[in-house]
C-alpha cells in the first residue's frame, strides 16, 4: 500500500517554519468538507504544480506538533473563547511548506484563512449530495474513531494518536452540532450549512469561487486556476479505503515505535543496573527480588 500511496512514506524530520519565499504564496483554499474527494482533488492540484496540505500532512508532520497545534486552534475558536484564536501568521506554523489547502481540519477555518491568504483562489469542493456525504463519512473517519484499541493507544502515545484522535473527535463533535460524536442524525444539516457558510463568507469578501466536484474531471478546475489541462488522466482515488487503511497501518507503526523505544530504555536501566552493582556493591536483582550470598 505504501508504494501506492499519494503521501511521503516517512514523517516529516523537526524543522522550524521558514518564511515564504516569492512565488510560493498561497494560491489554493479548497474549503470544502473532508470525503468530498479530497484526496482525488490532492492528488490532481499536485499534478498541476500546487504542493497541497491535506488532514494526512498533517499526520507525516507530527514530529513538528502540527496535530497539537491544530487542536490548539480548535479548542481557541470553538470550545474555549478565553484562548486567542488563531489568526494569519499563525496558520503558517503548520502551511509554510504549502501553496494549497485541502481537507479536515484546515476546512473548519474558513473566515480566518480567506483572512490569511487573500490572494488565494478558493474552491467549494462538495459531494453528490449530503446523504452520499453521510455514507462516505461514515465508511472512513466513524471508521477510525470507532477502532477498539485506539482509545487505549492514545493514551500511550502521546505524540501522534492522542492528538489525532483528540482532532477526530473534536472535529466530528462539530459536525454532530455538539451532540455525542455516534449522533450521525445532524451530519446532512451540518453538510448543506458548511457549504452555505463558504459562499457566504467569499461573498461577503468579493470573491469568486468554484462549485467543483471531482466528476467534473481537469475541465473546470483548469479553467478556473487558469492552468493547462494535464495529458494525463484525471486521478481517482479510493478515498474512503485509503483513509481507514491509511491510519490503521499508522497505528500500528506508532505502537511498534512506542514499545520500541520503551523496550531501549529498559534495556539501559538494565545495563545501568547491572554496572552500579558493579561499582558501588549493590546487590544483584531478578525480578524484584535480592539474591544473597
Amino acid at each position: 500500500m505504501a508504494a501506492n500511496a499519494p503521501f511521503p512514506a516517512p514523517h516529516y524530520p523537526r524543522e522550524r517554519p521558514q518564511r515564504r519565499t516569492p512565488g510560493r504564496e498561497m494560491k489554493v483554499l479548497c474549503l470544502g468538507l473532508p470525503q468530498t474527494g479530497t484526496l482525488t482533488l490532492y492528488r490532481a492540484l499536485n499534478t498541476l504544480g500546487y504542493n497541497t496540505y491535506h488532514l494526512t500532512e498533517a499526520c507525516l508532520d507530527y514530529q513538528n506538533d502540527a496535530l497539537v497545534l491544530w487542536n490548539t486552534a480548535l479548542r481557541a475558536k470553538y470550545y474555549i473563547p478565553e484562548l486567542r484564536s488563531f489568526e494569519g501568521a499563525d496558520f503558517e506554523r503548520m502551511l509554510w511548506r504549502y501553496d494549497a489547502v485541502i481537507d479536515m481540519p484546515a476546512s473548519l477555518f474558513i473566515h480566518e484563512l480567506m483572512d490569511a491568504y487573500p490572494d488565494a483562489q478558493i474552491i467549494l469542493n462538495t459531494a453528490k449530495d449530503a446523504d452520499s456525504w453521510v455514507m462516505s463519512m461514515e465508511n472512513s473517519y466513524y471508521k477510525i474513531i470507532k477502532m477498539k484499541r485506539l482509545w487505549l493507544l492514545a493514551f500511550v502515545d502521546t505524540i501522534y494518536l492522542r492528538p489525532f484522535r483528540r482532532l477526530l473527535r473534536s472535529t466530528l463533535n462539530l459536525y454532530t452540532q455538539g451532540k455525542r460524536t455516534r449522533n450521525k442524525n445532524h451530519l446532512p444539516a451540518y453538510y448543506k450549512a458548511h457549504n452555505a457558510h463558504v459562499r457566504g463568507a467569499a461573498q461577503l469578501r468579493g470573491r469568486k469561487v468554484l462549485e467543483y466536484n471531482i466528476k467534473q474531471g481537469w475541465k473546470p478546475l483548469c479553467e478556473f486556476l487558469n492552468r493547462e489541462i494535464p495529458k494525463e488522466d484525471f486521478p481517482v482515488s479510493a478515498e474512503e479505503d485509503f483513509i481507514v487503511g491509511y491510519q490503521y497501518i499508522v497505528v500500528w507503526w506508532r505502537v511498534w515505535e512506542v514499545f520500541w523505544r520503551a523496550a531501549i530504555v529498559w534495556a539501559v536501566w538494565r545495563v545501568l543496573e547491572g554496572v552500579a552493582s558493579i561499582y558501588w556493591g549493590l546487590p544483584e536483582t531478578q525480578y524484584g527480588m535480592e539474591y544473597l550470598d
